[in-house]
């Protein structure tokens, strides 16, 4: 591994860790419902907005592998400023209800309204 790929990974997990630290319930809830998907416990209108969630980042240009790559920049889709990638695991992220994307492309939802 060369230095600049050492320093891109250790930027990468920065930004994963402080993103989790100043966001553990999302974190908790996000990999909750991951694992109550993988048994079929959620509502279907819940995994619906999940799945939904989960296809907008699957074509991001900042997704590399099954996460939000910090290392990787594009427009914030409302603001149309340069956002990068959060450092998340994409199946649990997209998962917690309160959690949005860096990028603008889904927001918060209230399941209880669904």
């Amino acid at each position: 591994m060369s230095l600049e790929e050492f320093k891109q990974k250790g930027r990468a997990t920065i930004i994963a860790l402080q993103n989790a630290t100043q966001h553990p319930g999302q974190v908790i809830d996000g990999f909750t419902n991951l694992f109550l998907s993988e048994l079929h416990l959620l509502s279907p209108k819940e995994a619906e907005v999940y799945a939904a969630r989960y296809e907008r980042c699957v074509g991001c240009s900042i997704r590399v592998g099954h996460s939000c790559d910090p290392n990787q920049f594009r427009t914030h889709v409302l603001t149309g400023e340069m956002v990068h990638g959060c450092g998340c695991n994409l199946a649990a992220k997209t998962k917690s209800p309160d959690a949005e994307c860096p990028a603008g492309e889904w927001g918060p939802v209230d399941i209880n309204a669904l």
